[in-house]
């Protein structure tokens, strides 16, 4: 609720309401008798203090965890590692909504209980073989892995409560709803790798690996996945001996690929139906996701090659790495008709890679004896294009992006907006193709529209930034370090809602202060549209207004660090002990104050909350 609204209870001439039985004034809730009502839309018997003191919601969990592995020792080269691991987890969940404002007013009051219990084991076997003979080594393994997961719940919530001050479930007169399910996923693997090194100079490695997931129907639920890399150590090749400078030299390459099962659901295949449409007593259900038993996994394809380098004893040392990764099958929830009982259904159609440079750098830039500052940064760059899509649905627009071949997955399709009309205040779009031309409004000799109905949609900007990078700083002085990591981007588009509900008058809503630059005189230029509710759709649609631009700096990490001296640990009896300050998640600047382009690399965002600011303080020793 927007500050224009108080907190405590006034009536119409500005005296307080009180309460005859506590003597304390009543909070401000929008419907109290003789209280100023809210107009509608500013949430009336709502008052987030109160319902807060009234409401209860409590969540437990007991988590119980184990781990054990055993190491057979056998024929001197072997040895075989079964190891297994459980997890369990218990919730329970209650809520209890008041009778009085809130959630649980229409309903005189509401109580919901939920108990669950999740149970997940993994339990491997793998057999490794070492071997060396001459300047040869090898080292193979095989293995096999099976994981299990189960999910149970149930839940029941009832509304009409008997006595106040009592919130117990018993306590409630009217069942209101019950649900419960059960949720099963397992997934068995095979694998196995060989490792060879001739000599220290030439190594090669190669695995394969087969996994069979049940969110696939039985006879498409196996897939096959391998990889290969080979690296080069240039530096002890007999011709780098003259080079004394260069401590370390390789060449690497490498080609792999995974399989990815991170389907929305557990049951993709299967067709399942949604319970509760009933007609009177007469029980009902509709269709909710078709069967798909076609569907596989998905693969992606990686490609690696790089150099990394060591000089001068250290002092210098980088690598530099080309990748590109595609992946193939790639799963789409693919649009259906209206005609259809479901909206979309997921199929393997798509494909599309990624691809890009990686650098890293480091060293010391001072190194004396008391003192040492050392510094590691790295840059990437990446592209990304879609390079096929389904058939029956060349173009798939979700959200504020648009997909199709040739096009950047996370390109932002969007209307196109192109100021405001200082006559009226009213924002201007692009027309889209074939406009009537009663809906053009055309301002200094261009052709606009001011109804976002016909405004033109088209590319504009990806959350792709033209560079990410980090630099970590160490600096050392005797026995005092202190570090600090900063990440950076630069470039890419933001989409930021959370400001455009900022600036989209509602009642009762807060506002950014930007809004007092909105429009308000005739022949008034300015880039923010009128406040006018009424219009408020037409006014701040969807569009290019609201990208920013996605640089930032954060700054990650710093701490600062004392080792006690050698006297000082033989008098109080310690082998080793420091303190330290730790700083997390210190501070962020971006293009928009209380924006974080790092919330996702999709580039928009939502009610979230900042990360965390973090200071700790503590000691480590060693008895």
């Amino acid at each position: 609720i927007g500050p224009i609204y108080p907190v405590r209870a006034y009536d119409a001439a500005g005296q307080p309401i009180m309460n005859p039985i506590t003597g304390e004034q009543w909070y401000d809730y929008g419907m109290h008798p003789g209280a100023v009502n809210r107009p509608q839309g500013a949430s009336a018997g709502r008052h987030v203090i109160y319902e807060s003191m009234l409401n209860d919601n409590l969540a437990k969990r007991n988590n119980l965890g184990a781990r054990t592995y055993v190491d057979v020792k056998f024929l001197k080269d072997f040895t075989f590692t079964p190891s297994f691991s459980v997890d369990i987890r218990n919730n329970n969940s209650t809520e209890y909504r008041n009778p009085l404002i809130g959630d649980g007013a229409t309903l005189s009051g509401y109580a919901w209980n939920s108990n669950s219990n999740t149970r997940s084991y993994t339990f491997n076997q793998i057999l490794k073989y070492n071997k060396s003979f001459g300047s040869h080594t090898i080292t193979a393994l095989a293995g096999h892995e099976n994981y299990d997961y189960n999910y149970r719940v149930a839940s029941a919530s009832k509304t009409g409560q008997i006595l106040q001050g009592n919130t117990q479930f018993e306590n409630f007169v009217t069942p209101y709803s019950a649900s419960g399910y059960q949720d099963r996923e397992t997934l068995e693997s095979y694998f196995s790798r060989v490792n060879y090194d001739f000599n220290e100079k030439y190594f090669l490695e190669a695995s394969i690996r087969r996994d069979g997931s049940s969110r696939f129907h039985e006879d498409s639920r196996w897939g096959t996945f391998y990889s290969a890399g080979a690296s080069w150590s240039i530096s002890k090749e007999p011709f780098m001996s003259k080079y004394t400078w260069i401590d370390d030299l390789r060449l690497k390459a490498s080609y792999g690929q995974v399989g990815v099962n991170a389907l929305s659901t557990l049951y993709a295949y299967q067709a399942f139906y949604e319970l509760g449409w009933n007609n009177g007593t007469e029980p009902g259900m509709l269709l909710s996701t078709a069967a798909t038993p076609d569907l596989q996994w998905e693969k992606q394809n990686t490609f690696n090659t790089g150099i990394s380098f060591s000089l001068f004893k250290n002092r210098l040392f980088g690598d530099l790495e080309y990748f590109k990764k595609g992946s193939d099958r790639l799963i789409f929830g693919v649009p259906q008709p209206l005609s259809s009982p479901v909206t979309s259904i997921l199929k393997n159609i798509g494909s599309m890679y990624n691809s890009g440079v990686e650098l890293t750098l480091g060293g010391d830039v001072i190194r004396a004896k008391d003192f040492n500052w050392g510094i590691t940064t790295n840059w990437s760059v990446l592209k990304n294009e879609i390079t096929k899509m389904p058939a029956e649905t060349p173009a798939i627009t979700s959200g504020t992006k648009r997909r199709e071949v040739g096009k950047d997955y996370y390109a932002y399709y969007l209307r196109q907006f192109r100021g405001v009309d200082p006559s009226d205040g009213s924002s201007l779009y692009v027309p889209a193709d074939g406009t009537a031309a009663a809906n053009i409004r055309t301002v200094n000799g261009v052709d606009y529209v001011t109804n976002q109905t016909y405004a033109k949609f088209d590319y504009t900007g990806s959350s792709i930034p033209d560079l990410a990078g980090s630099v970590n700083n160490i600096f050392r002085f005797k026995d005092i370090s202190l570090s600090f990591l900063v990440n950076y981007q630069i470039g890419g588009e933001f989409y930021d809602s959370e400001y455009a509900g900022l600036m989209s008058p509602r009642y009762g809503s807060s506002l950014h202060k930007d809004v007092l630059n909105a429009w308000t005189t005739p022949g008034q230029v300015t880039d923010i549209p009128r406040i006018d509710i009424g219009s408020s759709t037409n006014l701040n649609a969807a569009s290019t207004r609201w990208l920013k631009d996605a640089s930032y700096v954060a700054f990650r990490n710093v701490n600062l660090s004392y080792a006690l001296p050698a006297s000082v640990l033989n008098r109080i009896k310690v082998q080793n002990a420091r303190v330290f300050v730790t700083g997390e998640n210190l501070g962020l600047i971006s293009a928009r104050k209380g924006m974080n382009p790092t919330e996702s690399f999709d580039g928009t965002n939502g009610a979230v909350y900042l990360p965390s600011r973090t200071l700790s303080f503590g000691v480590n020793f060693t008895l």
